[in-house]
């Protein structure tokens, strides 16, 4: 008598736990115990999800993105993994949200304050003082204390007292914007649709402050009770 061993392949053909489609599947990463149960197409679509507009519609953590195979997988998708589903921009898109979600933590890291830049970086603070540091992508100078572009040959004491209209103070901003429910950098809304975007890749609704990748992978009755968007649910 020899006992039998059963081993799944990589792929195999039958029907897609997610489109129901009878085509190849997979097993989504190489870790994965189970049966192979979702189709390419699927499993590129489930992780595109996650990373249009930095939304991580499905997973709350970008660096560890679960698998979307079903049996209550405990694995998580590795870079090697996904170089086998993503494309090149996607991939770096990728990296720049698992570093963003680790520099939002950090608290030496500030971001660029050039509205069209989106890169951030690591300062040394504690000499005091004024501090402004120069992006490493656009080279725009940045005021740590103000977080504007420098003001240039001011002191942030001497801006304080001779603001001019163009410059909006501290209070000024906050009139006008909203700190992100992430990682609490002022977010000015300049256009009517209250789906925003901070430079840490967080995505929230405006007006009530809810959580986007919730609202989308729900309804609007995520929203928070009191906003306009808000809808009770069925």
């Amino acid at each position: 008598f020899f006992p039998i061993f059963f081993s799944f392949p990589f792929f195999m053909a039958t029907a897609c736990n997610i489109c129901d489609a009878t085509t190849e599947l997979f097993r989504p990463t190489d870790k994965c115990e189970h049966a192979p149960a979702t189709c390419k197409p699927c499993i590129q679509q489930s992780l595109k999800f996650n990373l249009v507009g930095g939304s991580l519609a499905i997973c709350s953590d970008i660096a560890n993105i679960p698998c979307c195979g079903g049996f209550s997988c405990a694995f998580t998708f590795t870079e090697r993994d996904l170089r086998k589903y993503l494309t090149p921009l996607q991939l770096s898109k990728w990296n720049d949200l698992v570093f963003n979600a680790f520099a939002k933590k950090q608290p030496d890291f500030r971001w660029c304050a050039n509205p069209r830049c989106g890169s951030g970086q690591f300062i040394d603070s504690s000499d005091g003082g004024d501090v402004f540091f120069r992006c490493h992508k656009c080279k725009t100078m940045t005021c740590v204390y103000h977080r504007i572009v420098m003001h240039e040959g001011l002191t942030c004491e001497a801006y304080d007292g001779t603001r001019t209209d163009f410059s909006m103070s501290v209070d000024e901003i906050a009139k006008t914007s909203k700190p992100c429910p992430s990682c609490g950098e002022s977010v000015e809304k300049s256009h009517g649709c209250d789906h925003m975007t901070c430079f840490c890749g967080y995505q929230f609704c405006y007006s009530c402050l809810a959580d986007w990748k919730t609202i989308v992978a729900n309804d609007n009755s995520y929203h928070n009770e009191g906003c306009s968007w808000y809808f009770p649910p069925e």
